[in-house]
């Protein structure tokens, strides 16, 4: 299950699986579908993004523990 946060967090630096990910790309989730990182925010294993997904509208997930996978 992912984790839910409010926004308004600085931006924080990406570790880990999902390091390469940046505002702007597109992702695909298992259970959400495809999506549109809006915001990055936190640090180390408490970075969290916010995601506008095509289908399941806007989630905030960490990053440490969400299976996205980014998409072209």
């Amino acid at each position: 299950m992912p984790k839910y946060r409010r926004d308004g967090d600085a931006v924080g630096d990406l570790t880990g699986a999902n390091s390469g990910l940046k505002v702007g790309d597109d992702v695909e989730h298992p259970s959400f579908g495809e999506g549109v990182i809006i915001n990055i925010r936190g640090s180390g294993e408490s970075v969290e993004a916010t995601i506008e997904f095509v289908n399941h509208g806007k989630k905030h997930l960490a990053l440490a523990w969400a299976p996205l996978k980014k998409i072209n």
